[in-house]
């Protein structure tokens, strides 16, 4: 009877919740998406936006108090959910694809740390996730991740110590974009050998899956945010137009980002010639989302054969919406930016 209860008990807590807000923090506003399980698939039941905090600013320092914007969120009823999934970009942290051997045990924190070349586990908090097992006659695959305590405190600081929604799970945007993509049914990831590289705004993210596993993933500084002040200074406008250009499109920046889109784009072909050979396949999509201006030199590349098609994160909601307004026409122009909270608010409905 004890151990039937003890059962019982632990499926309750180990159970996915069913209703989630994923809560993004750029560095140009705080980015929500309230998700819930429905009866065969999730459902989007809201987007919203929130003024900045300065997320961005709280790893500078080691101590001292956090910047005054790092504060209760004022979270609209339509994007509250009982849980919560926060992001923040990686920064200041260091996230790995780790090939380890067969007897790599991944609940090592103090060796996970180490091969992610964190000396000192005081100060990190540090994850990991089998994504393949190795065996005698190959290695094994694991994501793992060091986030600095200091950004996991702030963003706890920014949902109310009591009441909801509640924290569930803390993790970078980087992976929140990647799990957004991979359970996209849209893309086929599950079922294809497919890339995505995903410009964001303030990093942008290469990821190469192969049958539903990620093979291959590299991260950079390179976002809308990075641009800004090149933009501003080279075309003599203020901010807010620049931002304008760099989300319409409206004129070639290309010169502009060239030393970092050479550095990205030789990235994207190493990566994508490793996972071609060692999982013996072949692309058969590379998907690309972001700005139209950070887009558009990689449609432009001769030298990049593979297949182009632009990803909207929101695509999926809407065909499956039957009619029903889900967002407003400004957020599906810039659907993007939703990527990340979408994916962190579905890492929790996944079903263990």
């Amino acid at each position: 009877m004890l151990s039937t209860f003890w059962t019982q008990i632990k499926s309750w807590v180990n159970r996915a919740p069913a209703d989630v807000a994923g809560i993004d923090c750029a560095s140009n506003g705080v980015r929500l998406a309230r998700i819930r399980q429905g009866a065969n698939s999730p459902l989007l039941a809201g987007l919203d936006t929130l003024p900045s905090v300065a997320i961005d600013e709280v790893t500078r320092t080691s101590t001292g108090p956090f910047p005054k914007s790092i504060d209760v969120l004022p979270i609209p009823l339509k994007v509250r959910a009982k849980y919560a999934a926060l992001s923040a970009p990686s920064s200041e942290a260091v996230i790995k694809m780790l090939r380890v051997p067969d007897q790599f045990d991944s609940s090592d924190a103090k060796d996970v740390a180490a091969r992610l070349g964190v000396e000192q586990t005081d100060g990190y908090r540090v994850a990991s996730r089998m994504l393949q097992a190795g065996t005698p006659r190959s290695e094994g695959h694991v994501l793992a991740a060091a986030m600095p305590d200091r950004l996991a405190a702030a963003l706890l600081e920014l949902l109310p110590s009591a009441g909801l929604p509640a924290p569930r799970a803390l993790l970078f945007s980087e992976m929140g974009v990647l799990n957004a993509f991979l359970n996209d049914p849209t893309v086929k990831a599950k079922e294809e050998t497919v890339g995505l590289i995903h410009f964001d705004q303030d990093f942008s993210v290469i990821g190469l899956f192969h049958h539903g596993l990620l093979s291959q993933f590299r991260t950079f500084s390179l976002g809308a945010a990075t641009l800004l002040k090149k933009v501003s200074r080279a075309l003599n406008v203020d901010e807010e137009t620049a931002a304008g250009v760099l989300l319409d499109g409206a004129f070639d920046i290309s010169h502009m980002i060239e030393d970092d889109y050479r550095s990205l784009k030789g990235h994207y072909v190493i990566c994508r010639d490793f996972m071609e050979r060692s999982e013996n396949c072949r692309l058969q999509r590379l998907y690309i989302t972001g700005p139209p201006a950070l887009k558009q030199p990689f449609y432009a590349d001769a030298q990049i054969e593979d297949k182009l098609t632009d990803w909207d994160p929101l695509a999926r909601w809407q065909a499956a919406a039957n009619g029903q307004e889900l967002f407003s026409s400004e957020q599906a122009v810039d659907s993007w930016r939703w990527a990340a909270a979408m994916g962190g608010a579905l890492s929790l409905l996944e079903r263990p």
